[in-house]
């Protein structure tokens, strides 16, 4: 498969600029805007340092997926106001389905792994948000209560577009709003919090050996969860 075309860097040096409307990106001097040609701006002066350090370190090419910072600002300025709330319906949507709440019935190894590692985050989830999930095993569904998705709402109504955009991404490459809502609030390292998303996964490597694809695709996950863990914590930094 042939490589995209990227446009070339058309730019010496990224830098930063205060302004009424947050942390301006320039570029050269000249304000870098969105795909929307909104400008650039963050209310984080760490996430709008972080982007520059971006931009500046690419060569040659402008390759998006060199930019993941950047790219998730953009995504909140073109698109925050409108989509805030869709990111928001799709996370309470995961609890639903949440990963760590759905179990193995054998073989008894896979049963205890994920006893061990989900269960804690459950814990902490209840004492979190004062709501319990029900947990099931084998292919059962089981119905989470409103009072539960309720409980969620309420912490995520306050939340601005910047941490909505993360979670709903969070919540999207974990497979489980409550791992997300564990790294917004930092119950754990982002990569503990993503090895558990990969729980199952890994006992079936273990098992049977890795698949060539799954590695890669397993890779590029870590990759994606890892920029979204570096943006919550920067936009939670105060200036």
């Amino acid at each position: 498969m042939q490589a995209p075309a990227y446009p070339k860097k058309f730019f010496k040096q990224a830098s930063i600029e205060q302004t009424d409307a947050g942390w301006q990106v320039l570029l050269d001097g000249r304000p870098a805007r969105t795909p929307a040609r909104n400008l650039l701006v963050s209310p984080s002066r760490h996430l709008a340092e972080a982007m520059t350090e971006e931009w500046n370190a690419l060569d040659g090419d402008i390759n998006p997926y060199l930019l993941p910072l950047s790219q998730r600002r953009m995504i909140v300025v073109d698109r925050g106001k409108s989509d805030a709330d869709t990111w928001r319906d799709n996370v309470l949507e995961y609890l639903g389905s949440d990963l760590v709440c759905y179990r193995a019935d054998h073989p008894s190894d896979l049963v205890e792994r994920q006893e061990k590692v989900w269960s804690p985050f459950l814990k902490w989830f209840e004492e979190e948000t004062g709501a319990s999930l029900a947990v099931t095993s084998g292919v059962m569904a089981v119905a989470q209560s409103e009072a539960t998705t309720n409980a969620v709402r309420d912490r995520l109504l306050p939340l601005d577009a910047d941490i909505l955009s993360c979670l709903a991404a969070a919540t999207e490459i974990t497979g489980s709003a409550v791992l997300a809502l564990a790294l917004w609030k930092q119950r754990a390292e982002p990569e503990e919090i993503f090895s558990a998303s990969r729980l199952d996964e890994t006992y079936q490597a273990e098992k049977w050996g890795v698949d060539r694809e799954a590695q890669e695709n397993e890779s590029r996950l870590r990759s994606d969860f890892l920029s979204v863990a570096t943006y919550l914590s920067l936009c939670q930094l105060s200036d």
